[in-house]
């Protein structure tokens, strides 16, 4: 009984922020090394890579995200570099990405602009 209480408790939803769905092509990089993956949803706290990239938990790494933001009406693509840590990984579903609390004012602008437009 007490495995079954701590198999559930480990596998609930300790999310902060809602996630989008995300579909992009997105460029990791990781000390001198420049990586490709797809991303799957983000939210304000962080991303979801589909890859088969193995990175071990606590990697620092810095992602460019393409975002499709409204600029005076029009829609336009902006290139965002956040920075952030591994925090899971898998085999089938990638890597996820949180993101530095102190994430630059104009870089959580442009993602919180993003993520407004899509809610």
């Amino acid at each position: 009984m007490m495995a079954t209480r701590l198999t559930n408790h480990v596998h609930q939803e300790q999310r902060k922020h809602p996630r989008t769905p995300y579909d992009a092509q997105i460029q990791l990089l990781h000390g001198r090394r420049v990586l490709n993956g797809r991303a799957a949803d983000v939210s304000a706290g962080g991303l979801r890579i589909q890859s088969p990239l193995v990175l071990p938990l606590g990697t620092r790494v810095k992602v460019f995200l393409p975002l499709q933001v409204r600029d005076h009406g029009a829609r336009r693509r902006r290139m965002c570099l956040v920075e952030g840590v591994v925090r899971w990984r898998d085999v089938w579903c990638g890597l996820g990405i949180a993101f530095d609390a102190d994430m630059p004012a104009d870089t959580q602008a442009l993602l919180d602009s993003y993520l407004a437009a899509c809610a």
